[in-house]
């Protein structure tokens, strides 16, 4: 009953979790955004919002809809930017170049580089969530619980920051939240008035807000190593260079789980007019077997090329891999997530030929070469030889399959499982059913009963329509119609059949044609009208 309870994000129950641990007093917010705004500046800003946006302020307050608002607060806090001489960089990352891996769509991000693309969650300075009628209780606690999310990954991906700040905005008043690292007791101003008016607390607030620095409201500034110098590898595209490697930025700050740091860098030749290549940097104990087995499999596609390895002054080992490929997202469109599943599909087959699985397939480890086009599968730190391969080993629970989440062998069809659910989460924007799991056992059940039982209402009628029929497609080699009774996950384990490879590979072709095929027809037509 609980699983068949459960809501495609569960939302509303994490608000009504956060909502035990507020405590609002608006005077305890205000010390974690200390930008300064006198009181003639609010007055000049007020001033400057009834001129320019009060239509756009009482369309949303008479729609109390969530286009209109969301247009309200994207014009207004650009505005309240110029106003104010922000530094913070403004994104409107409602419907695309929201941060990935995980997925975390949110209507305004601010951070604080003005890097265009795909925001990275280690640039995060603030955020804020758009909710058309607060007074709603049950579109606050949705609100609640989405930025809860957010803030947790922020928390989790900046380890040295100490708190952060969102807002959630409705279309006359907002509330402003604060999440400190080592304190369970979230800090909430309490649904404030927000309008054009110099009075309004709304409208001081997210002035202060706006008016902070990235270091006012929590960003700790990354740590970028020094520029260091490598030789390439024989084997790779610069064969045996000596080239200065500098860090551009941080992919992903050191955490135990990975125990590696991973950053953007370009590597230049030190040869006369030798072409620069963009790669990863990665550094950690863990460089060193996941270098070995980049060296054995160097060839398969879709397989990062190992660029150099060595050691840091600090002792610590490095290896450089390219391409600095793109992530992907819902927003990438169906051809090109499908061609990203076939040739992930193609790869962890040629791999496993190779006597080799690279034992976490899942969205933040596929990406795109923007150059070539290529998709790549990366991130080999706990990939193992067919010999070696622990039934115990971890695994990221919102994409391995239920065997792996079951403690069993991990197989070839598994791999290709994990692509089934990677594919669901793209489609979802992240929203996965399983997402606030807490257990392998009961993602699994969660999987099973979504998979089986579950499917229209917790996944298709959430998913982007043009990726339904894909999933539905792909979910079927995998459960198929004889799981779609009460069937237990200790059933499951016993009578499920392993996916071919050439049967997987067979329908994303047929999948592939029909998508082609639909966007020549829309071009054709648009043509015509």
């Amino acid at each position: 009953r609980i699983l068949r309870n459960m809501t495609i994000t569960d939302a509303h129950a994490v608000g009504e979790h956060v909502q035990k641990w507020l405590t609002c007093n608006e005077t305890e917010v205000k010390p974690f955004m200390t930008g300064h705004v006198a009181a003639n500046d609010i007055r000049a800003l007020a001033s400057v919002l009834s001129d320019e946006h009060m239509q756009s302020y009482e369309d949303a307050q008479n729609s109390r809809k969530e286009k209109p608002t969301q247009k309200m607060y994207t014009e207004v806090l650009r505005t309240m930017a110029t106003v104010l001489r922000s530094s913070l960089h403004m994104r409107d990352t409602q419907l695309k170049d929201y941060p990935v891996n995980p997925t975390g769509k949110i209507d305004i991000t601010w951070t604080r580089s003005s890097s265009t693309g795909r925001v990275l969650w280690s640039d995060v300075s603030s955020f804020c969530k758009v909710t058309p009628d607060l007074s709603d209780n049950t579109q606050r606690l949705i609100g609640l619980g989405q930025l809860a999310d957010h803030a947790q990954t922020v928390l989790g991906l900046q380890p040295t920051r100490k708190h952060c700040v969102g807002v959630l905005a409705g279309a006359g008043e907002l509330e402003v939240l604060v999440w400190q690292r080592y304190k369970p007791t979230i800090l909430s101003t309490g649904v404030q008035e927000f309008s054009f008016q110099p009075g309004s607390v709304g409208l001081q607030l997210v002035a202060r807000l706006v008016a902070s620095s990235s270091e006012q409201l929590g960003f700790r500034t990354p740590y970028l190593p020094d520029r260091l110098e490598a030789t390439t590898e024989a084997s790779s595209s610069l064969k045996g260079k000596i080239c200065d490697v500098t860090c551009q930025a941080v992919l992903q700050d050191c955490m135990p789980e990975k125990g590696s740091q991973v950053y953007s860098c370009v590597c230049q030749p030190r040869e006369v007019d030798a072409r620069e290549l963009k790669a990863v940097l990665k550094i950690g104990h863990k460089c060193i077997k996941e270098a070995q087995i980049l060296e054995h499999v160097h060839g398969i596609p879709g397989v990062p090329e190992l660029v150099a390895r060595g050691y840091m002054s600090s002792g610590q080992p490095f290896m450089i891999t390219a391409p600095l490929g793109q992530t992907l997202s819902a927003d990438s469109g169906p051809n090109q997530l499908l061609q990203s599943i076939r040739a992930i599909a193609c790869t962890v087959r040629d791999l496993y030929q190779q006597e080799v699985m690279q034992l976490d397939v899942s969205a933040p480890n596929i990406v795109v070469d923007p150059v070539s086009q290529t998709t790549y599968l990366i991130d080999y730190h706990i990939a193992e030889h067919l010999s070696q391969v622990p039934a115990e080993q971890s695994c990221n629970r919102l994409f391995a399959s239920i065997t792996r989440l079951e403690r069993q062998l991990p197989t070839l069809s598994g791999e290709l499982e994990s692509l089934l659910y990677t594919l669901t989460y793209w489609a979802c924007d992240g929203a996965v059913p399983w997402k606030h799991a807490s257990t392998h056992t009961s993602v699994a059940a969660m999987k099973l009963y979504t998979m089986t039982r579950g499917f229209e209402a917790k996944v298709l009628v959430h998913c982007k329509a043009n990726l339904a029929p894909a999933l539905r497609r792909l979910k079927n080699l995998f459960f198929r119609p004889v799981y779609r009774a009460n069937v237990s996950v200790d059933e499951f384990l016993v009578y499920r059949e392993d996916v071919n490879v050439d049967e997987f590979l067979v329908v994303c072709d047929e999948l592939i044609q029909e998508v082609q095929q639909a966007e020549l027809e829309g071009s054709a037509g648009m043509e015509e009208d």
